[in-house]
Order: structure tokens, then sequence, then C-alpha cells
């Protein structure tokens, strides 16, 4: 995926159980029932995954999600038979595609015939406790694979979940073609790289992660963003590649913020200069072009300022949810 820039997203582990989780709007605690679906959809730690998950989407124009039998936001207005669609919160979901579909559920039978799957999956002291749990895990991230190619998106987890997608297709790989589902790695996102860059974000309620989604500013920054990121995930250490293209972007941004200074100063001096009968036209002239190149150089440092993407994030957050105090 080196240099390719998708605007869709489809969260694997951890981010997508965070996400569910999320939008029943159960509060900021964990899930505290005994369901085997349940546990394993959500995940370990989904409660304190939250911030960083949707902070993550924010980075993508469209959240695609693998179906799953959960709540999702407005469900009775913007679910039409098979299909969700959210325009305000741009998150669709199919159900032609199931996680319990037959050739998922094959081949997930065929791979915990698999030490190294099983040595993998019990990393995860939730997968290493229960068969059914295990079996629905390998479900789904085939379906989030298959449908990561099927709609061009970016498939994005952890270190942990890269691992299993890449066994999986040495493991499968003919039966993995056969069902068209992507062969190229997930774009790898640890939470505290999450963290470094600033990508995570109190969204306490829908109407907050509403607002950052229904942004200008932030959908402007997170298409820099991309294609930062999408570089970044060619190199062998994507972390330290991404900070490295953050502080080249700041410095840059710096720079600009200089020159765009200096114009200004250029300007207003020049301006004088119409005191003076016989310089003023061109002292004038000077200040106008000045002026033009200044605020050129502004929007061009914007442009620039990708990296703050996650303070922008916050700071949209925290404007809606005071603009609600005060009614």
């Amino acid at each position: 995926m080196k240099g390719s820039t998708p605007n869709a997203i489809i969260p694997g582990f951890p981010y997508e159980g965070a996400l569910y989780w999320f939008f029943s709007e159960r509060g900021t605690s964990s899930y505290q029932g005994s369901h085997s679906y349940y546990l394993s959809l959500y995940g370990p730690e989904h409660d304190k995954l939250v911030p960083r998950a949707t902070a993550l989407v924010a980075l993508f124009e469209r959240l695609v999600l693998a179906p799953a039998d959960a709540r999702l936001p407005d469900n009775g207005s913007h679910q039409h038979g098979m299909s969700y669609n959210h325009p305000d919160l741009r998150i669709s979901m199919s159900w032609e595609h199931k996680e319990w579909d037959e050739e998922n559920t094959g081949i997930a039978t065929q791979l915990l015939k698999s030490s190294g799957m099983n040595q993998l999956l019990s990393k995860i002291p939730l997968f290493a406790s229960d068969e059914f749990i295990r079996k629905h895990f390998l479900c789904r991230t085939l379906l989030q694979m298959r449908l990561a190619d099927l709609t061009g998106s970016v498939l994005m987890g952890d270190g942990f979940f890269h691992a299993v997608c890449d066994l999986i297709v040495r493991r499968v790989g003919n039966a993995v073609t056969a069902l068209a589902i992507s062969s190229q790695a997930p774009w790898i996102m640890e939470p505290k790289t999450l963290d470094l860059v600033g990508l995570t974000f109190p969204a306490s309620n829908i109407d907050s992660f509403a607002a950052i989604r229904q942004s200008r500013q932030v959908s402007e920054y997170a298409a820099e963003f991309r294609t930062a990121a999408a570089s970044a995930m060619g190199e062998a250490d994507a972390t330290n590649s991404l900070l490295a293209a953050m502080k080249k972007a700041m410095d840059q941004g710096e720079i600009q913020e200089h020159v765009s200074g200096a114009f200004q100063a250029i300007g207003s001096g020049a301006n004088v200069g119409g005191l003076f009968p016989f310089v003023g036209t061109i002292a004038s002239g000077i200040g106008i072009g000045a002026d033009v190149a200044s605020r050129a150089l502004k929007r061009a440092g914007a442009r620039k300022q990708w990296y703050l993407l996650g303070p922008k994030m916050q700071e949209i957050a925290l404007k809606r949810m005071l603009s609600q105090l005060e009614k």
C-alpha cells in the first residue's frame, strides 16, 4: 500500500470493537456481560481504546464497518434493508457479506488446526481462553480483509492484527485468493503511536464525534495526514517515519510563517511610501503584492499543519460540549 492514500477505513483489531462499544452509547465503562460473542466483538480494553479509535476514524472520509449484531447510531433512520448508511457520520455497513459465511467459517476452522495460529492467538488472553472467541475473531478478520479488498479501503489494526492477517495469507493463500481477500498488509497503528502523534481525544458522545466528522478543517488536515501515514507505512519503522514527517512539516510551517511575516512587514513599510508622491504608486503596488503573497503563504502554511489534526479535533469537541452547556 506504499504511496496510496485511500479515503475509507475498515477498522480491525483492536479498534473495531472500541468503535462498536462507543456506538452502543453505554457510557465509559466496559462491557460487563459474559456473552462470548460480545466479549469477542468488543475485545479487551475496548473502553480505554475509544479515544484512539474515534480519532483514528477522523483520518478518513468514510468508515466501512464489517457487519455485526450491534447497535449503530440512528439505526431506525439509516438502516434500509441490508444496508446501513449514515451520511452525517459517513458510516456504511452492509449485511451482504456476513461474519458467519460458510467460506469464513470453513477457513477459520482450518486455521485453528494450525499450532502457529493458536500460538499467535494465545498472546491475547481473551482469545486463549475460549474456542468460540478464537473462531469468531478469525471469521471477522477474514471478513474485514475481504471487505478492504472489495471497497478499496485501508484495513487498520495494531501489530498483532497485522501478524494474524499475514499468517492467514501464508497459511491459506489459495483460499484467500479465491475469496478475493486482499493479500496486502493492513496499515499498522499501535495505540502508543496514536498517542505520540496526538490522535486521541475524549469523544464523550456521538454528538461530539459528529462535530468532528462534519468539520471541513479536520477533513483538510486529515487528507494531508493520510498522505504522510501512507508513506510511513512503507518504512521499516512506521512510527518514527511518521514522527519525522510531522517534524519536517512543523519546521516548514515555521519557515513559511517567518516569510509571511516578512512580506507583511514589507507591505506595511511600502505603504508608508505613499506619503511621498514620487514613489507613492510604486510603493502602494508593492504593498498590495506583499499582502497577497502573505495571505497565500498563510494558506499554504495551514495546509502544512496537518500534524495539528489531533489538537484540532479536541478543540472542536470542546466547542461542541461548551455550546451544549449554554443551551
